[in-house]
């Protein structure tokens, strides 16, 4: 198979997303499809866990990185999940997360997990990871869409049973306890 072949990949929502076989390979599910079944391009395949506008965006960040050889050419008995060296997100890769909003981002990472496209999860988790580490527990909700089944009154509740996990009752318990934590005595 030529690697500038063109695939055509269809979204749960019908939409159909056409990137070359090189870029498509970026995904160790389908780089195994085709190799594992001998599978031709000219088979649309479908993927049933992605909407079109996400599997979209997945494709296009795979067509810029179709070149990458991040990936081993197989995997091993041993090891069959080819591990990433951790990398600091690219300046490119930051700007493409940057121009997409958190809906988006999070099923970026929804896909590259279900896809099996691992610098891509990696750098999308890492984004998020960025883009939420000073919100508070309501903003991260808010952030990735996350709805509470709790009652108003329910959350209270929460709140008041884990008062102890308080940044200042933490700092307390050292007073509490009138013992200097960081001394090097010896017991």
């Amino acid at each position: 198979m030529s690697s500038n072949q063109m695939v055509s990949l269809i979204a749960n929502d019908g939409r159909q997303v056409q990137a070359s076989l090189q870029a498509v390979k970026q995904s160790i599910m389908l780089r195994n499809m085709f190799e594992d079944l001998d599978m031709a391009t000219d088979v649309s395949i479908p993927i049933p866990e992605v909407k079109g506008n996400i599997l979209e965006k997945c494709m296009e960040w795979c067509e810029k990185h179709r070149g990458d050889s991040y990936l081993p050419e197989s995997k091993t008995e041993l090891d069959p999940r080819p591990r990433v060296e951790l990398r600091e997100v690219p300046e490119e890769d930051s700007k493409f997360f940057s121009d997409t909003g958190s809906e988006v981002l999070v099923g970026i990472v929804n896909a590259a997990n279900y896809l099996d496209i691992p610098l891509l999860l990696q750098y999308g988790i890492s984004t998020i990871a960025l883009q939420i580490q000073n919100l508070t527990t309501a903003e991260m909700c808010q952030y990735l869409n996350i709805e509470t089944d709790f009652t108003p009154g329910e959350v209270e509740r929460i709140r008041k049973d884990n008062e102890w996990a308080s940044q200042s009752t933490v700092e307390n318990i050292g007073a509490a306890y009138d013992t200097d934590w960081d001394s090097d005595d010896s017991y």
